[in-house]
């Protein structure tokens, strides 16, 4: 059973009729197998199964068309992109949290903290689905990246404003070296 994540189906425009429309000894089974309907005139409408262009292009020798190529390198950026969409909407929710040490600011600090981390991390899980022969995907990754420390920096941005990082003198004064006085008394003999 595919993930929800993955398309089963595509669209596509560039079709033939006379390879769709013809009728062949096994499209006249009307059977559907488990990469596609092979009825006669379905693949006509468009639609095509994915695993089965793959695994198609696998047997002509491993070549994928170039219009699948730039669709995946467009979906890749798309989503080396989108967690930008959701900056706004973090710093918003930063900033109406207060600058006060309280539960919900915490939460909320904590989530703009951890989310990029665990994103980050999860790079090359992410960018799973677009590693196909002929896609270079270290720009697109490295976007991803990008935009997910922009979202760590809110985070730490954050809990600057909240007082919890040691920036000032006063943070680490119980470090520092205290001086000792020498006291020295004299007296003066009349």
């Amino acid at each position: 059973m595919p993930k929800q994540s993955e398309r089963t189906w595509k669209f596509n425009i560039n079709c033939s009729k006379e390879k769709d429309l013809a009728i062949t000894k096994s499209d006249s089974e009307n059977k559907i197998d488990g990469k596609g309907d092979n009825r006669p005139g379905f693949h006509a409408l468009g639609y095509t199964s994915v695993p089965d262009e793959l695994s198609l292009a696998d047997q002509e020798g491993g070549t994928i068309n170039t219009v699948t190529i730039k669709t995946m390198e467009r979906v890749a950026w798309a989503t080396a992109q989108a967690p930008a969409k959701n900056l706004f909407m973090t710093g918003f929710m930063l900033w109406m949290s207060g600058a006060g040490v309280h539960i919900f600011s915490i939460m909320i600090t904590g989530m703009a903290l951890l989310n990029p981390i665990k994103a980050i991390f999860s790079t090359n899980t992410t960018f799973q689905r677009f590693n196909i022969p002929g896609i270079n995907l270290t720009a697109q990754k490295l976007t991803f990246i990008a935009v997910q420390l922009v979202g760590l920096s809110l985070g730490i941005w954050k809990l600057n404003k909240m007082g919890l990082l040691p920036l000032t003198s006063a943070d680490w004064a119980a470090s520092m070296l205290s001086l000792q006085s020498y006291e020295e008394v004299s007296t003066i003999a009349l």
